[in-house]
């Protein structure tokens, strides 16, 4: 590129500063990128992947992180959101994230509209569910994570477990997955985010109690 350029035009001084060059590679790079929609055997991409994993040159300044949604209710939480998908969708396409999370409490109605959505804007779809997970101490007081498939297979799993749910373990209109359900390799290919205050391991912390907390997180 520098040689296409040559000694007269505007941005020759500017090829003598690295930083310079690192602003204008980044402003040509296509948003997006990470959005599934990826060339098998390209070599720019495998040397962008792979950069995230090398240290930076002297003088370069690495890109900074880029933040994206995870536990988001959406307008089929019905009761607990009122976001609408499509304008989620377009203010996280206007702010350039390259991939979104919808999490809606205990159901997937939404996740096809979502998944086509992001899909057409060039965002990654991340599909996951606001989980209740029943609380043998107090009945009345489920635990909640935050589950979040990895692929295909964990999508079909979170189906299973979901009717599952409906079917054997509602509670005063909640659907409540059970601890022991997760085991077997029945969520192998989830990803389960804890819950913070409102999950089983931080009740635990909360009450003062680490041993039952780490017992929960192993």
């Amino acid at each position: 590129r520098a040689a296409k350029l040559g000694k007269g035009s505007r941005l020759a001084p500017l090829l003598q500063d690295p930083q310079a060059v690192v602003l204008l590679q980044e402003r040509r790079q296509p948003r997006g990128i990470c959005a599934g929609r990826r060339r098998s055997g390209s070599g720019k991409i495998r040397a962008m992947n792979s950069a995230a994993h090398t240290p930076a040159e002297p003088g370069l300044v690495p890109s900074a992180p880029r933040f994206v949604h995870l536990r988001l209710h959406s307008e089929y939480s019905i009761t607990d959101g009122i976001v609408q998908l499509d304008q989620a969708i377009a203010a996280a396409a206007d702010d350039g994230m390259p991939a979104l999370g919808v999490s809606d409490l205990a159901n997937l109605f939404g996740m096809v509209k979502f998944y086509k959505g992001a899909r057409g804007r060039g965002i990654k779809p991340i599909v996951g569910v606001d989980a209740w997970i029943r609380n043998e101490a107090e009945r009345d007081k489920p635990h909640r994570v935050l589950l979040i498939c990895r692929n295909r297979t964990g999508y079909g799993q979170l189906c299973e477990l979901l009717t599952r749910a409906y079917l054997e373990n509602k509670h005063r209109g909640r659907a409540e997955m059970r601890r022991e359900w997760f085991e077997g390799g029945a969520a192998s290919a989830l990803l389960c985010l804890s819950g913070a205050m409102s999950g089983d391991i931080g009740a635990a912390i909360a009450a003062g109690n680490l041993a039952l907390a780490e017992q929960l997180a192993a």
